[in-house]
């Protein structure tokens, strides 16, 4: 199960401190709640890596039971394009966002957004 956010649109997109990645104000509110703008650090550094391959991604973290985390991007398709071992994380939740490459941004958004 995802973490499943209350906005069903947004009205505004904010600039991540990385270049080249914006987020809604659904990813934000996720953010804030479960205290995982470490979550969009991750995404952000990935934007040079993942740029050019594709228009749209989708990136999770999965809970392990040690404490842990999996990070995932992948095509949408379950094709798998970057996978990270993250050892603690004090999120409670799974989280899912789409990322959209615009040409400019990606844009992060939360799949209740889209």
């Amino acid at each position: 199960m995802y973490y499943k956010s209350q906005s069903h649109c947004t009205e505004n997109y904010y600039r991540h401190t990385l270049p080249g990645l914006m987020f809604t104000d659904g990813v934000r509110d996720m953010a804030e709640r479960l205290a995982c703008y470490w979550f969009l650090d991750c995404i952000g550094s990935y934007v040079p890596e993942i740029r050019g391959k594709d228009h749209f991604f989708v990136c999770r973290v999965h809970r392990l039971p040690d404490g842990g985390a999996k990070f995932v991007i992948d095509d949408g398709n379950g094709n798998m394009i970057i996978r990270q071992c993250i050892e603690y994380t004090d999120i409670l939740e799974n989280v899912k966002v789409y990322i959209q490459d615009n040409g400019h941004h990606f844009i992060a958004c939360m799949p209740e957004e889209y």
